[in-house]
């Protein structure tokens, strides 16, 4: 039961870490997007 625990665990760590991969793509795409129109100092200067 403690190898199902521990496989259980790893495969909910990798759901998430493929959750948060996608999303990061999602906002770099964002990024790039907004990076070729005028809001590129706004966003800039919200980010950083």
């Amino acid at each position: 039961m403690v190898l199902y625990a521990h496989i259980q665990r790893r495969v909910v760590l990798g759901m998430a870490l493929a959750v948060l991969a996608e999303r990061y793509r999602l906002v770099q795409q964002l990024l790039l997007f907004l990076s070729s129109g005028p809001l590129s100092l706004g966003v800039l200067l919200i980010v950083t």
